[in-house]
């Protein structure tokens, strides 16, 4: 019996398409790798695996807002390499916090930072530098503000309702939260913010107050020479929080406003630090999430994840972040696009 060339083909595609379809799932839904020790301080609620978050070693792509962590990253499906994050592949992803499911998912190329300030997600990008509003709930751009001058962002900050972008060619500017444009200026040094009327930047191992006007220099503190910084410094009701980048590292609690060190703890911290009330979480490189004591530094929580991270096959970061509305811990794996929701038991 002959069969009409036509309908072997049609056959033929569509067990293609499945058989493609059924490839891109097995390699979407790779069961998650890491898990973690019995403990009375967490109890994991979700567990993903396909998603990626860029790489970043200035600041967490990974942000908790109102029942809702927020990356910058991708399906593993839609990106093959870190140039195609480069082009369109890039996206804005909001996860439900207590279930890990995907609510919206946005076009997020050329982001370079992602911020929250605990309620709202702001973006600022490279190239000519955008500021980017994103509405939690759905992901729809509420403002884009270009600053035409400006190239490729560095830094993004936000406190007592602004934001305040450092770019790489040396410019600051200051935004209200409805993005619009209050002030700006040149400044070679990374510069973080400016809170009633002081400016916060680094200076080579140090970092320093500056007073806004005079740029009378109120105080500095020495990190040691060429240390470096892992991640931005926190700002935090009046405390700053960072951690060198050297291991074993330093964790600092400084005065805001006097330079003064509050407590310096030596930790291994392989990511970034993540302030809640009273605790600071973060991952260490004996595949540890740990938290400290936010007032004294004391270590409260060490628990373990197994197996070891694979530290020499790091496709990405490591981040941390969290829900505090619903105490939720996120959690970021850069060797193998897992993120686990963990669920704090007594916060």
């Amino acid at each position: 019996m002959r069969v009409n060339n036509s309908k072997l083909l049609i056959v033929a595609i569509i067990l293609f398409t499945l058989s493609c379809f059924s490839i891109e799932s097995a390699q979407t839904h790779v069961a998650p790798q890491y898990v973690l020790e019995t403990n009375d301080s967490f109890e994991m609620t979700w567990n993903l695996s396909g998603i990626g978050v860029i790489p970043n070693r200035r600041r967490s792509n990974l942000v908790g807002v109102p029942g809702k962590i927020v990356i910058h990253g991708w399906k593993t499906s839609d990106a093959q390499d870190l140039q195609d994050l480069q082009t369109s592949k890039a996206k804005v992803i909001g996860l439900d916090s207590l279930t890990g499911n995907t609510v919206w998912m946005v076009n997020g190329a050329q982001v370079s930072e992602i911020i929250s300030n605990g309620e709202n997600v702001y973006g600022g990008t490279y190239g000519i530098v955008t500021v980017r509003s994103y509405n939690i709930q759905n992901g729809k751009l509420l403002w884009q503000t270009l600053l035409p001058t400006a190239h490729s962002t560095s830094d993004i900050y936000f406190a007592e309702n602004k934001i305040f972008v450092h770019t790489n060619d040396a410019e600051f500017y200051i935004l209200n939260d409805q993005g619009e444009v209050l002030d700006s200026f040149s400044e070679i040094l990374d510069t973080f913010l400016e809170k009633d009327g002081v400016l916060y930047m680094s200076d080579v191992s140090a970092i320093k107050a500056v007073d806004f006007s005079s740029k009378k220099e109120l105080w500095r503190l020495e990190l040691g020479m060429d240390i470096g910084y892992a991640y931005a410094p926190i700002f935090d009701n009046g405390t700053i929080f960072l951690n060198t980048s050297y291991v074993p590292a330093y964790i600092y609690s400084i005065d805001q406003d006097t330079g003064e060190v509050n407590w310096k703890a030596t930790q291994g911290v392989l990511s970034n630090l993540y302030v809640t009330e009273d605790k600071i979480y973060f991952l260490n490189p004996d595949s540890r999430l740990v938290a400290l004591d936010k007032y004294s530094g004391d270590e409260l929580i060490n628990v373990k994840f197994s197996p070891p991270f694979n530290l020499s096959d790091q496709s990405g970061s490591y981040f941390i972040s969290g829900d505090p509305t619903n105490n939720i811990l996120a959690v970021y794996f850069g060797d193998n696009s897992q993120i686990m929701g963990l669920k704090i038991k007594e916060p």
